[in-house]
């Protein structure tokens, strides 16, 4: 074996060495700068009464990057209830996507969060209360707080969407 065979085959080992080094490397900064968001509804009632509901919204960033240009809204629907029914998890945020068999009992438009809002720390939490009036009885508040990002080209590139980035969460409350 001569010298060159010697430094040939040591290139090919280098090579082979910083393809996989690189590609490690790629993964852990793809999983780095994933944004990660935890979404929670914490409902309770104002009074014994049950005539008030306060919500509860907080977004966390679990992420270990600033996550920039947030955007949300939450959704709040009522439903009567009637017997042999039943309610997915899944909140429209938009009229035309009502399901004929989970029709509310009257529409509302979602109410737009994080207006100004420009980016949210790691660790970082925001969280507001909303007061919703419930005098109806026998009545399920179909409750759903969803959050997104706002994705240029390379940051879509880097984690891998294809659209921008968005997460939904909901929650019941039977009066």
């Amino acid at each position: 074996m001569s010298i060159v065979d010697v430094i040939s085959i040591l290139s090919d080992i280098m090579t082979v060495l910083a393809v996989l080094l690189g590609g490690t490397m790629a993964v852990f900064v793809y999983f780095q700068l994933a944004p990660v968001l935890q979404l929670r509804i914490l409902p309770r009632w104002s009074d014994e009464n049950k005539q008030h509901l306060i919500l509860r919204f907080e977004v966390e960033n679990k992420s270990r990057v600033r996550v920039y240009k947030p955007w949300g809204r939450i959704q709040v629907l009522k439903h009567g209830i009637k017997q042999e029914s039943s309610l997915s998890h899944w909140v429209p945020f938009e009229e035309s996507t009502i399901r004929p068999t989970e029709l509310p009992a009257e529409w509302s438009e979602p109410t737009k969060i994080f207006a100004s809002t420009e980016h949210i720390y790691p660790g970082e939490t925001i969280a507001f209360e909303r007061l919703c009036p419930c005098p109806e009885d026998a009545v399920i508040v179909h409750i759903g707080l969803q959050a997104g990002l706002k994705m240029n080209l390379l940051e879509r590139i880097i984690t891998r969407k294809k659209r921008p980035w968005q997460q939904t969460t909901t929650c019941f409350v039977v009066k």
